[in-house]
């Protein structure tokens, strides 16, 4: 608990550090979001943390659903030069709208009732199944949807990255996208055992969370080895900067070895008719 508590400081520090840089604001939304989802998940399924967890549980689902977009739109900004958000782009935000709608009689629920419905999740953990959290869809359907969508625009990031000639400056990005891709999947086992079979202290589960614990220490062990989210940038080398996944810098092109050679010719051409004209 206590390095998740640590990673989500983290995510808040380089948000504020970069608040000027919407597309690090982006990438740190997305890992603050998901860090909040397993502190949720973890108390959820935990003794104890009876303010905590109420607090957490179903009221933020609307904000897991921004998580995807967030990261999908910080890779656009880290792999094509003059990407811009538009008005259009305003339509990522409608499974965040319609999970506001689906959760507002679950947040009306009196206070004392929610926190008595979460902290019996510990001893019966199938009752997240059971209870109605939206007024669209069942838990278990609630629980697909959200994964679909994590998974959907992390894939779309991932072939978005591979659009990229110049493999070096987007190797980081590839990897921390594959990390958090199998974090997720794991997540989801885990949900899958607790909610259909109302098991959450086995060995399967618990070894499904040290592994997924490691990974997310790894993903920030990726993003601390990226100095230029959290120190001065004149501190930083910058060679260094210039090949950053993290920063446009006005020396980086991403353009293919044809695409120069392409350009180069067309201006020998133009300098041949000046000098003959």
């Amino acid at each position: 608990m206590e390095l998740l508590f640590f990673l989500l400081i983290f995510c808040i520090f380089i948000f504020i550090k970069n608040i000027k840089n919407l597309s690090i604001k982006l990438l740190s939304t997305t890992f603050t979001i998901i860090v909040i989802y397993a502190i949720s998940h973890y108390t959820v399924n935990s003794q104890g943390y009876d303010v905590l967890k109420t607090i957490l549980f179903n009221h933020f689902t609307p904000f897991y659903l921004l998580a995807g977009p967030s990261y999908y739109f910080f890779i656009k900004f880290a792999s094509e030069r003059n990407f811009k958000l538009e008005k259009g782009h305003l339509v990522h935000l409608i499974p965040f709208i319609i999970q506001c709608i689906a959760i507002h009689e679950y947040v009306m629920i009196p206070w004392e009732e929610k926190m008595e419905i979460v902290n019996s999740f510990y001893l019966n953990p199938k009752n997240q199944s059971n209870i109605k959290v939206s007024i669209f869809f069942n838990s278990k359907t609630n629980y697909l949807i959200r994964f679909i969508h994590l998974i959907t625009y992390f894939t779309i990031s991932i072939i978005q990255i591979n659009k990229v000639k110049q493999k070096y400056s987007v190797r980081k990005l590839k990897k921390i996208t594959l990390i958090a891709i199998s974090i997720f999947l794991l997540y989801q086992v885990h949900v899958i055992l607790i909610i259909n079979n109302n098991i959450s202290r086995t060995l399967l589960t618990k070894i499904i969370i040290y592994i997924d614990v490691f990974l997310l220490f790894f993903l920030f062990l990726e993003f601390i080895n990226s100095p230029e989210l959290y120190l001065s940038l004149k501190k930083i080398n910058k060679f260094y900067l210039n090949s950053s996944p993290f920063l446009v810098t006005k020396n980086k092109i991403l353009i293919n070895e044809d695409c120069k050679k392409e350009i180069a010719y067309k201006i020998s051409e133009l300098i041949k008719k000046k000098m003959y004209s």
